[in-house]
């Protein structure tokens, strides 16, 4: 028998469902469904390197983390071809699975986890991105300053 504040309950969530936009119902449904890998999905910058930690230690401990790691075998051997392709297939899908809709589209086209996780590095990781552009940026040129013979000479 259902009460009155259950089935006022139901409608009011149905309420809420029916007004919720295709954006908010995509987010709702992608972070209860990646739960399951990781407890946040990849919005951006501001979480990335939690994210990636979280989803490493998923795909380690389901031995899955070899596939983001390497190229894909060649396919003369069939085995291990197919077992790569079952494995890259569940690392990818787990990725996939934690993206929000605002990172998704930028592996929607990556068939092969490591360069879906390659992508997400490159476009998300700030410290790597600070890094690599450090090591761009020639400081000799920048400072004014040449270095002769140890000493310092100022130009």
């Amino acid at each position: 028998m259902c009460s009155s504040t259950n089935v006022i309950d139901h409608q009011f969530k149905l309420k809420h469902f029916l007004k919720a936009s295709p954006f908010q119902l995509f987010r709702s449904m992608a972070a209860a469904s990646s739960t399951k890998i990781v407890p946040q999905i990849l919005e951006g910058e501001d979480d990335y390197k939690d994210w990636s930690v979280r989803v490493k230690t998923y795909l380690l401990s389901k031995d899955l983390w070899d596939v983001v790691e390497s190229e894909p075998p060649e396919q003369e051997g069939v085995g291990d071809f197919k077992a790569w392709r079952k494995n890259n297939a569940e690392a990818l899908h787990a990725i996939q699975l934690s993206c929000g809709p605002r990172t998704f589209p930028s592996i929607r086209d990556k068939a092969n986890t490591k360069a879906a996780w390659d992508t997400l590095e490159t476009l998300f990781n700030r410290e790597k991105r600070r890094l690599s552009m450090a090591a761009a940026i020639n400081p000799i040129e920048n400072t004014g300053i040449c270095y002769e013979n140890q000493s310092i000479k100022y130009i």
